[in-house]
């Protein structure tokens, strides 16, 4: 694909609009092989070629048991790359900290048991919002608040955090914030494959 800006390059200098995106988006779900979709002033997109260059959406949109949701957000590429988030109807973050589902801090006011099913009744809530594509989810640790209070805990490491409900690594993105107010995401390994570093801010040990 030749060199010029991105998408999202294109989006920032206001060259083309939501519309033209969301069009663009529309047009690959309609034709997966398109290889020519002019938006705005006369800017040329080869949408096939486009998608084929990054893995994560040319997997996604190739995926047939993915949702159409799913296929949407990929058709922009992988989120994190250069072909810009605003290449589709990408849902914005929703943080949440461990306050937000805690068992003991958002439910300390039920006994010990109630408290637990209402823990995992809100993190489901959360995920499965999720996956309906209303927002991306993002679980921010705190080194200040959520640190396990045991002898030398890591703060770099997920497992060192009092999460409450493992099944909140589901997020998305899951972040550590430091004490001195600086986040890392951490590495979260999402099937049976080995991922180096999983568990870890930005992989480091």
């Amino acid at each position: 694909m030749a060199d010029g800006p991105t998408t999202g390059e294109l989006f920032k200098a206001k060259a083309i609009t939501d519309d033209d995106l969301c069009a663009a988006v529309d047009a690959f779900m309609a034709d997966p092989t398109t290889a020519l979709f002019v938006m705005g002033d006369g800017c040329v997109l080869n949408l096939a070629e486009a998608v084929q260059a990054h893995e994560w959406a040319k997997v996604t949109t190739s995926d047939p048991t993915a949702t159409d949701h799913l296929k949407r957000r990929g058709a922009h590429g992988d989120p994190a790359g250069a072909t810009g988030e605003a290449m589709s109807d990408t849902p914005p973050w929703f943080e949440v900290t461990p306050d937000d589902f805690h068992y003991r801090r958002a439910f300390g006011d039920l006994e010990p048991v109630r408290a637990w099913v209402a823990q995992e009744h809100r993190v489901k809530e959360l995920l499965d919002a999720q996956d309906r594509g209303e927002y991306r989810l993002r679980l921010v640790l705190r080194e200040a608040a959520d640190l396990m209070k045991r002898p030398n805990p890591d703060p770099c490491w997920f497992f060192s955090y009092d999460v409450g409900a493992s099944m909140i690594s589901l997020a998305e993105e899951v972040v550590i914030e430091f004490r001195n107010g600086r986040r890392e995401v951490v590495l979260i390994a999402r099937g049976p494959g080995h991922l180096p570093g999983s568990g870890w801010a930005s992989g480091r040990r």
